[in-house]
């Protein structure tokens, strides 16, 4: 008789837990998905941030290191590609 009652507490406590647990999960989707579109920002936000003045200039220093910083790359790769390491014998 003991076991029949474990097993009906546990049949009734069931469906709530799994009505919980999917509650959780939709809301850490739901999460998840905000925080994706928080991430990227539209084309109208990128925008409205390079009409700033200080932001733009900021951008295009930026755009400027990474150009040479590009191109030192390209060059260093471009050394080491025209040596060739032999071992001393």
């Amino acid at each position: 008789m003991k076991n029949l009652w474990e097993f009906r507490a546990l049949e009734n406590r069931n469906p709530m837990c799994c009505c919980m647990c999917s509650y959780a999960l939709c809301c850490g989707q739901g999460q998840i998905s905000d925080l994706k579109q928080a991430l990227n920002p539209s084309s109208a936000q990128l925008q409205s941030m390079l009409l700033d003045p200080a932001v733009n200039l900021l951008f295009t220093q930026m755009k400027r290191e990474m150009d040479t910083c590009r191109s030192q790359l390209e060059q260093s790769q471009k050394d080491l590609a025209a040596w060739k390491f032999t071992p001393d014998r």
